[in-house]
């Protein structure tokens, strides 16, 4: 490269860094992150440009090769390397997941792909979305592995009334279980971390002695600024609560819960 054009792309930077944040919309790609560091501009100046700017956007593996190669320092590479972490795992969630929107209420969410959604339950100010594995009665908790979603608005209702909420729901639901011949063990309390953000989470065991069934249902609850209650969980068997877990996170963290 000439050093012509090395001086034109180092003052093609500079004015890059110096527009304004409003009007820095487009984020570099990896291509331009490499243009740079071959041009001469420091690995600490492009750094700085991307987290201004943003970016960089379609990293694949050669690439964290590639900008060492072409003068990259560690923090630069590091950033480049978080960046293809979160790409991968954006690549695996929409492989796995599907979304399901409520655009009324403003509310979107990711559930198993192939999984059944059944019919949304739903007031006018209320509704409830029941996820299987295969198809079965809402009343049927344990006929196959679950997630569920439950929202009330206009509650009034202050944060700190999070585990009174929960253990409420915990009750109602432990009674459903006995009126379907269940029998529901003494719940287990916890609480589940999102960033600083605390959730109450109940287990519940739940067995059918006669035919030798042990299952886990798990309801976390959190209640919104504006005192809408967010309420979501799994049922599952024993035996599928390995992959159950897993998927009941995802549906949670797509929810902030």
């Amino acid at each position: 490269m000439s050093s012509a054009i090395k001086a034109a792309l180092v003052a093609t930077f500079l004015v890059l860094v110096s527009v304004p944040s409003a009007a820095q919309a487009k984020t570099l790609t990896v291509d331009e992150v490499l243009t740079l560091l071959k041009a001469g501009v420091p690995s600490t100046d492009v750094l700085a440009l991307l987290e201004r700017r943003g970016g960089p956007t379609g990293v694949v593996e050669g690439d964290l090769d590639a900008a060492r190669s072409a003068g990259a320092k560690d923090p630069l590479i590091s950033h480049l390397g978080d960046r293809l972490k979160s790409l991968v795992k954006l690549r695996a969630l929409a492989a796995a997941y599907d979304v399901f929107e409520n655009r009324k209420w403003g509310v979107s969410l990711l559930h198993p792909k192939g999984w059944v959604l059944s019919p949304l339950q739903q007031s006018e100010d209320s509704w409830f979305l029941s996820i299987q594995r295969e198809a079965a009665p809402a009343s049927a908790w344990f006929k196959t592995a679950r997630l569920f979603v439950w929202i009330q608005k206009g509650t009034s209702l202050p944060a700190r009334a999070q585990p009174e909420i929960a253990r409420k729901m915990v009750a109602v639901i432990s009674r459903r279980l006995r009126a379907a011949g269940m029998e529901p063990g003494d719940p287990r309390t916890s609480l589940a971390m999102l960033g600083r953000q605390a959730a109450p989470e109940y287990q519940l065991r739940a067995t059918m002695p006669h035919q030798r069934f042990k299952g886990t249902l798990t309801l976390r609850t959190r209640v919104l600024a504006d005192g809408t209650v967010v309420c979501a969980g799994f049922a599952c068997s024993d035996g599928e609560l390995p992959t159950t877990r897993p998927l009941f996170e995802e549906l949670a963290r797509s929810l902030s819960l």
